[in-house]
């Protein structure tokens, strides 16, 4: 399972307020509506995810703090910051 779908299974059900892109340094990038569901490439998002993939994957596993992650310069966000906040919040409680 790759690490974009092991982020949107583990938030399946989860409800944002807006869209969320995902660039990864490997070149992979996703996008994801507001209730997690995969949204084309050429769709606009609301805030964007910039990082490598072993990052993302600390991030899912809860062994680094999101917000650590964004002020050590390993996350760069872009757009929105409520939506990533809410992201992050919901990667620090396990959901």
């Amino acid at each position: 399972m790759s690490v974009i779908e092991e982020l949107q299974k583990k938030f399946a059900g989860i409800v944002l307020s807006g869209s969320v892109k995902l660039a990864l340094d490997d070149g992979t990038t996703a996008i994801f509506s507001p209730t997690g569901e995969a949204l084309a490439l050429s769709e606009a998002a609301d805030c964007e995810l910039q990082m490598s993939a072993a990052v993302l994957e600390e991030l899912i596993a809860g062994r680094i703090d999101p917000m650590a992650a964004y002020f050590s310069g390993d996350l760069r966000i872009l757009g929105d910051l409520s939506v990533a906040t809410e992201l992050a919040n919901l990667l620090k409680s396990g959901s």
